[in-house]
Parts: structure tokens; sequence; C-alpha cells
């Protein structure tokens, strides 16, 4: 694995404070708590179909369009909707989207995160 390599090479050089496995495993730690993989549950926004997932350590949801190959995140934070409009620039219907997910509440948003959370995990191989 090439990170490992750099980081390796890194704490050798003593460069870097943490030992290369204890960096490691925070980074891989960071990488699964983002992760958005619950769920998920489907929805309409904008006219479009999105597949919703919940993330796993913040409060917040990944929305993805397999026909447009796009997706983007809504998250809470300090008690208000937080959208990444800048994912959306190529969306064709990004207006009609927008106008959609900004209407959603902090109230929406959590149930909607509760919903995917009881989401049966599927059973097929990777």
């Amino acid at each position: 694995m090439k990170i490992q390599a750099i980081i390796t090479l890194i704490a050798a050089l003593g460069v870097f404070p943490l030992k290369a496995e204890e960096w490691l495993n925070r980074f891989f730690d960071a990488a699964e708590a983002n992760r958005c993989d619950i769920g998920p549950v489907p929805r309409n926004f904008g006219g479009v179909s999105w597949v919703v997932y919940a993330c796993r350590c913040k409060n917040g949801l990944a929305l993805t369009n397999s026909e447009t190959l796009r997706y983007f995140f809504v998250s809470v934070e300090a008690g208000s909707v937080k959208i990444d409009e800048a994912a959306l620039v190529d969306e064709p219907n990004r207006t009609a989207v927008l106008e959609d997910v900004r209407t959603l509440s902090v109230k929406q948003i959590e149930q909607i995160i509760e919903q995917a959370k009881h989401v049966e995990p599927s059973k097929e191989p990777c």
C-alpha cells in the first residue's frame, strides 16, 4: 500500500510524531467514521430519484443518483441544515433539487437517518 510506505518513510525520518501504525489506525478509523453507507432509502428531490444513505458518525446524509452519477451531502450542524451545493454544479436539475432539499427541516433529516438505520442490509456480494 503506497500510503503506508510514505508514512513509514516519514516516521523513519523522525518528521512525524506518531509511529506509522498509530497514524494508519487513526487515518482508517476516521475514514470509517465518515462513511455514509447506512440504508439506503429512496427519495425524490426536484423530480429526480435519489438513493439516500445515512452517515455513520455525523448527523448527515449522502444523496446519490445512479443515472447522472452525482452525489452530495446534507448535514445538520449547530442546529441548522447544511447542503453541499458545490457537488451539484453539473446536475441537470440542480435548481429544482436544491429547492426541494432546502425545504428539509432538521427533524426531517433526522427522520430519514432513522429510516435508513432500519433498512435490512443487502445480502448481495460486493
